[in-house]
């Protein structure tokens, strides 16, 4: 992943947005960063969606995008989308070749997709972090390394960290643990 300063759009997990991704957003802003965290679910009216997915995330992530690309101290060249759980999978979607890229004229710098369901993603026009660990029991790592090892002609590079030992949202305390559902 290239070095520098991104700007990110921040997509949530199956059971909405909680104080965690709050928290996310003031420590990338306290690194120097602009973060904006999108809440799919609250003018939805959406509950918990944990299975079902949400398409229109994608399209939320891109509005962010767009909304972003517009600020005058924004460089809209350096925007990359951040997403947990079922808005990692989002993240995915929104840099895949042929997915709903195609239809928005701006574009995502990379995407960072911390323990997203791999399974039916390909090829990426983005630059693309996946952060998932080897004990995850709702998105198994299994499903990202074979994404990893799928041929990639005229893609972007996508990367693959698997944490030993780690579940799925181990990257947030009062979520951590062998039982912990996708958030």
């Amino acid at each position: 992943m290239a070095a520098g300063r991104f700007r990110r759009s921040s997509c949530h997990g199956c059971r909405g947005f909680f104080g965690g991704y709050a928290e996310i957003v003031d420590q990338l802003k306290s690194w120097g960063y602009v973060a904006l965290a999108v809440d799919s679910f609250g003018l939805r009216e959406i509950g918990e969606r944990c299975g079902n997915g949400l398409d229109e995330q994608v399209t939320d992530a891109y509005a962010a995008l767009e909304y972003l690309s517009g600020k005058p101290s924004v460089d809209a060249t350096q925007i990359a989308v951040l997403g947990y759980s079922m808005g990692g999978e989002s993240a995915l979607s929104a840099v895949e070749r042929g997915s709903i890229d195609r239809l928005f004229p701006e574009k995502f710098a990379a995407a960072i997709a911390y323990y997203p369901w791999c399974r039916g993603h390909s090829v990426v026009n983005a630059p693309t972090l996946i952060l998932i660990g080897a004990e995850d029991n709702h998105a198994p790592a299994a499903f990202c390394r074979e994404m990893v090892a799928s041929p990639h002609e005229g893609g972007a590079a996508i990367d693959l960290i698997v944490y030993p030992g780690a579940h799925h949202n181990f990257n947030f305390r009062v979520l951590t643990g062998p039982r912990s559902r996708g958030y």
